[in-house]
């Protein structure tokens, strides 16, 4: 299984264009794969839209830390 891991901080807007580019490329490699976002103290509605799409593919998952520690921390 390859693992996607990506820190966010304040990217409600980002997510959707960036999942729309990743997919396509993860999907022709004909591997599982996992992309996880690490929410490092968002304060806008990053989490939330992590979450909607968590239910809707299985695939993304969904770690929240309690502030903001940083994105080394958060890898």
């Amino acid at each position: 299984m390859i693992s996607i891991v990506c820190s966010v901080f304040n990217e409600e807007d980002a997510i959707a264009p960036f999942l729309e580019r990743l997919m396509p490329v993860m999907e022709s490699l004909d591997e599982a794969f996992e992309i996880v976002f690490v929410n490092d103290g968002s304060q806008d509605a990053t989490l939330e839209r992590i979450l909607a799409l968590q239910q809707s593919d299985g695939r993304i998952r969904a770690v929240d830390l309690s502030r903001n520690f940083g994105k080394e921390a958060a890898l």
